[in-house]
């Protein structure tokens, strides 16, 4: 409670907060990274995962023996690290320690067009382009949840890039279009116009966006945005929190961005 309660205090006060920022680049050469709530970096580089601190000093490394290429990591959960290779559909888990726990291939469950992954408390979530819709399973592979066919639900055409879910809802961002809002059971919610959006997350009832140098803060529940918070900076492909400092992954650099008040 703690951790959301001085989300809040920030969100609120963006605008004195925007004006001292200090920036700090803890890692160069990122495909895509992760972070737990322990304050844990997992990062990808091509088909090798590093665990990291918050200064990116590597604790753990795990290598892919078969070589394919991870485009994507999700540490919702720090004791079942979600990896996907979208290449051939390949979902793997690993534990807190970077030991291969399970490999799924969405194919063999008859998935040919996924484009999107993310990991959950209880499970995954998946979208595939072809059948136009998310499908959410457990860890013994049984569907617990599915949306209707999106095509029936939105006009815009689709092209869900990236994906996010904590215990509350579901963040699709259909790029070019806006943002996709679901409940934990897959209902559709709403749509957030974010046309330039380039990355998401959720904190709570909280979803984050980046959009050009911008972070936008959007209260779900009151469908509300909060604020803006203006960086330094560009291409924003990634954002993570974690103890009054967010981590932003741009031009293959991870950048930590801390705050203080007057």
């Amino acid at each position: 409670m703690k951790y959301f309660v001085t989300l809040f205090i920030i969100v609120i006060s963006c605008n004195t907060f925007a004006q001292q920022q200090k920036t700090n680049e803890i890692w160069n050469g990122a495909d895509a990274f992760s972070m737990d709530n322990l304050g844990n970096l997992y990062i990808i580089k091509e088909s090798v995962v590093f665990k990291a601190d918050t200064s990116g000093r590597i604790l753990l490394t795990y290598s892919n023996n078969n070589q394919d290429r991870f485009t994507y990591v999700d540490a919702i959960d720090p004791l079942r690290i979600m990896l996907f290779a979208d290449e051939f559909s390949i979902v793997s888990f690993l534990d807190n320690k970077l030991a291969l726990q399970s490999v799924i291939n969405l194919r063999e469950q008859n998935f040919y067009d996924i484009k999107a992954v993310c990991n959950a408390t209880d499970g995954f979530w998946c979208y595939d382009h072809s059948q136009q819709q998310l499908f959410k399973y457990n860890f013994t592979l049984q569907k617990i949840a599915e949306t209707q066919p999106l095509a029936l639900l939105l006009n815009n055409p689709l092209s869900i890039t990236s994906m996010c879910a904590n215990d509350k809802w579901v963040a699709c961002l259909n790029n070019n279009s806006g943002i996709l809002i679901f409940d934990r059971l897959g209902s559709y919610v709403r749509s957030i116009d974010a046309k330039h959006a380039s990355c998401i997350m959720l904190l709570e009832n909280m979803l984050v966006y980046a959009e050009n140098n911008e972070l936008i803060f959007i209260d779900l529940k009151l469908n509300l945005e909060t604020s803006r918070l203006k960086t330094d900076i560009n291409n924003i492909s990634s954002i993570k929190w974690f103890h009054n400092r967010f981590y932003l992954l741009a031009n293959n650099k991870i950048i930590q961005i801390a705050y203080k008040k007057d």
